[in-house]
């Protein structure tokens, strides 16, 4: 066990422990940076910056029911968020990662995302959230991994709307 679980995840345990049975967690596992806030309020169409952008990915999946945090800009692994989630005796935990660009997402960039999850197996899923859309090989690559998730701006924007993120 101890060469699998990493200090992190077993802090996050302990926080979904904490939950579970009524009492808020400490979030020793989870300090977000000081300066980026994930309840700041924004827009599909307001982000300045891709922190911005992430920081709004972030919030979406708390109203969505995610414990979700944005890593730290440094170290992140090419993780942008994480979000954690409990259903019935399972949990999910998604790794996310953002690009805020003009042009379509491609394949070595979902690669780079399933190499990740692959490497870590306390992610259940990989999901990349865009601006943009992603090409035809995005598409197709991702028809063949289940572990794998898009969201294009315009699927962004749909959600943002459905769960009334401001």
């Amino acid at each position: 066990l101890s060469s699998g679980i990493s200090e992190e995840l077993l802090f996050e345990i302990y926080d979904e422990l904490l939950k579970k049975h009524g009492f808020k967690p400490i979030g020793l596992a989870h300090k977000p940076e000081k300066n980026t806030p994930i309840q700041q309020s924004m827009t599909i169409s307001s982000p300045q910056s891709p922190r911005d952008f992430e920081i709004l990915v972030g919030r979406l999946f708390e109203v969505m029911g995610f414990n979700a945090r944005v890593t730290p800009a440094s170290k992140d692994g090419g993780v942008d968020v994480i979000a954690i989630r409990e259903i019935g005796a399972s949990l999910e935990k998604h790794a996310i990662q953002c690009k805020f660009q003009n042009s379509p997402v491609g394949r070595p960039i979902l690669q780079q995302l399933l190499g990740v999850i692959t490497s870590d197996p306390s992610f259940t899923k990989g999901i990349l959230v865009t601006n943009a859309d992603f090409s035809r090989d995005a598409l197709d690559f991702v028809k063949q991994n289940g572990r794998l998730q898009l969201i294009s701006g315009r699927d962004l924007e749909t959600l943002l709307q459905k769960y009334k993120v401001n």
